[in-house]
């Protein structure tokens, strides 16, 4: 399986980490935040969390570097810290910590009025808002607050991630009623284009990520599904490593989304920059249903021309023969199929969703193989006589079982 490259932020005990495919070889590139700054940061070298601190322990370091980073540094509040934290610096307190019932409290009862409508511009020392922290934990009331009283901007980002309120939200999958706020917020801030597409939605963080393609990495299909609802373009939209939302779902096997997608008529053949396709991704992830389900689709789709000419021509390789390769796409026609190239597109190393799966996942061979034989029943018995002592190397009773 591919590993990520990462975003994490860091909340006290809680982390949520917008997760990216590191498309080169698999290694780790993870970016991250101790508890104890509360922040989120992108950094090239690894930063792991201690996973053995408490939860408690973790709060408090948070709540002791706040106090520290007070004196150093009053949030750009302007006010002294000789006196103990401003107003500013204990409500960025309460709001990491989710003291929502105190921050609630503080901006009704003890700041100004004046205060409170400039609480929108303030930021922690690592440039995040209030918005940001409170977007992580699944209290609407202080949200809303937040953006309609205190004049929080929904658009704000953060300056080393790049990424908004509605991203971090987005790493919380059981926060709908956050998620669907924030999105129709968003909204308002923008309008469509000649395109009948909303920029503002297109958006995206440092890794190229926007907020659709951040909900289909965690699972979130409600948010995906109104995402796309207020923009279907956002099917199409990449990341930098060239993956769309169908290559995220696809590798992390969220069916459901796959259906969602096939139903609105997404391009299962796109590549992304390793010239992989989402069947690609999927074998890679051991996506086993996911993979079955696609194939069982994907005879439905029609691929778009660009790809189809190379994959041909790799499929008819495959076949070795022109005899062997007009009998099978003879035998095609008549079972009243159309002939579909996707498991024979070839990724920049030259392989295919089939190699893959023959070099790292035996069952996920014999998935895609007894999908296949269906269709392609010539390329499959080939496939399967070349690799017959592979068969048996896996203690497969005979070729045909594989």
């Amino acid at each position: 399986m591919a590993e990520f490259e990462n975003h994490t932020v860091a909340n006290g005990g809680s982390s949520a980490t917008v997760q990216h495919i590191n498309p080169q070889d698999g290694t780790t590139a993870q970016s991250s935040t101790t508890a104890s700054s509360a922040s989120a940061s992108s950094s090239s070298s690894p930063v792991t969390m201690n996973n053995s601190t408490s939860v408690d322990q973790q709060r408090k370091s948070s709540a002791d570097s706040s106090s520290y980073r007070a004196s150093q540094n009053s949030i750009r509040s302007g006010s002294s810290s000789e006196s103990g934290p401003s107003s500013r610096e204990e409500l960025f307190r309460m709001v990491r910590l989710n003291e929502t019932k105190k921050a609630l409290d503080l901006i009704q009862n003890t700041i100004t009025d004046i205060e409170r409508c400039n609480l929108g511009q303030a930021r922690d020392p690592e440039g995040h808002t209030l918005l940001h922290w409170a977007a992580l934990f699944p209290d609407l009331e202080l949200i809303i607050m937040l953006v309609e009283q205190c004049g929080c901007d929904v658009l704000a980002v953060t300056p080393e991630t790049r990424q908004s309120s509605l991203m971090w939200s987005l790493t919380r999958p059981d926060h709908f009623h956050i998620h669907r706020y924030l999105i129709t917020k968003t909204v308002e801030k923008g309008s469509k284009n000649h395109k009948g597409e909303l920029p503002v939605l297109h958006k995206t963080d440092s890794l190229g990520a926007t907020s659709f393609i951040i909900s289909v990495q965690h699972g979130i299909m409600n948010a995906a599904m109104l995402l796309l609802l207020k923009d279907e373009s956002l099917l199409y939209d990449k990341d930098q490593n060239g993956c769309t939302g169908v290559h995220w779902a696809a590798f992390r096997g969220f069916d459901s989304m796959i259906k969602a997608m096939i139903g609105l008529g997404a391009d299962f053949s796109v590549t992304d920059n390793m010239k992989m396709t989402p069947l690609h991704r999927a074998v890679m992830g051991g996506a086993h249903v996911t993979v079955k389900l696609m194939l069982e689709e994907l005879k439905k789709i029609k691929f778009s021309d660009n790809g189809d000419e190379e994959s041909y021509r790799d499929y008819a390789n495959a076949m070795e023969s022109a005899e062997a390769e007009a009998e099978e796409l003879a035998a095609a026609k008549r079972r009243g199929n159309s002939i579909n190239l996707c498991p024979f597109v070839k990724n920049i190393d030259g392989k295919t969703a089939i190699d893959l799966a023959r070099e790292a996942d035996p069952w996920m061979l014999r998935t895609l193989l007894s999908n296949l034989e269906k269709r392609y029943p010539i390329y499959v018995e080939r496939y399967k006589r070349r690799y017959e002592d592979l068969a048996r190397r896996y203690f497969l009773e005979k070729v045909d079982d594989f």
